[in-house]
């Protein structure tokens, strides 16, 4: 069967949906807040540019120009970093922010595998250009000149909201420590060992051997057979999980 095509007008965007931030009160009671239209995909962008024209005619024969240049620019475009099915042809905003607020069993925390970022594209662009013209008769013109710029690029992301979620976690494989971040490190470390014995899962040698590990100036190769085996645990109790509760 072929499928259905849905016209949904030319103004229609899918990248905003709905969205409302609500919290927990110290009780453990939902606080509501407004719902708010949220949109995903912002450009913001400010490029002045600023010019200064010399033209000098030295004799009928012979002009020279001069420019002086300079373009200051800042700014950049938002997207949303691991998106999920769409709830009536818009970005199901909602569900992501419910799902962070609710800290992981493992680690305890509000981990925010999908965030809203910004892409940022800055420039700082300064120049001269100087021409010379000579016209040695009505058939022969000679021209040139010194062309003189200066540019700085910056180009990199920053995320700005983690939707619902407190910490910015994109993996629990060890990225933390393929990346040496040993701080990082200890606070997941520190988080996980209790969920794990909650749920009777027997991993506190090598939870401990971890810990251990980001107060020393030890390779990360010394925990590694720690680190897979907690992985490795772990991902078979998430299966089981899967199963048991068909999700």
């Amino acid at each position: 069967t072929e499928p259905t095509v849905t016209s949904l007008g030319r103004e229609y965007n899918s990248n905003w949906g709905y969205l409302e931030r609500w919290s927990l009160d110290e009780n453990g009671d939902t606080l509501h807040a407004s719902r708010d239209k949220l949109n995903t995909k912002i450009n913001y962008y400010h490029k002045p540019q600023f010019s200064f024209k010399h033209f000098w005619t030295i004799n009928e024969k012979t002009h020279l120009s001069n420019i002086l240049y300079t373009s200051i620019g800042s700014g950049g475009g938002t997207g949303l970093k691991n998106s999920i099915n769409p709830i009536d042809n818009q970005v199901n905003l909602q569900e992501l922010y419910d799902r962070q607020s609710v800290p992981n069993v493992f680690t305890g925390l509000q981990e925010s595998s999908s965030y809203l970022y910004s892409s940022i594209n800055n420039h700082y662009w300064y120049g001269m250009l100087s021409t010379l013209n000579y016209k040695h008769s009505d058939y022969l013109d000679f021209s040139g000149g010194i062309d003189l710029r200066s540019y700085q690029g910056e180009h990199y992301r920053e995320l700005y909201d983690m939707l619902g979620g407190t910490i910015f976690y994109d993996d629990y494989k060890g990225k933390t420590i393929n990346n040496n971040n040993k701080e990082l490190t200890y606070q997941f470390a520190h988080k996980m060992k209790p969920n794990l014995e909650m749920f009777g899962l027997n991993l506190g040698k090598d939870i401990t051997s971890i810990e251990t590990w980001t107060r020393t100036l030890k390779n990360k190769s010394s925990i590694e057979d720690n680190l897979k085996n907690v992985v490795s645990t772990v991902e078979t109790v998430f299966v089981e999980l899967k199963e048991d509760f068909n999700l």
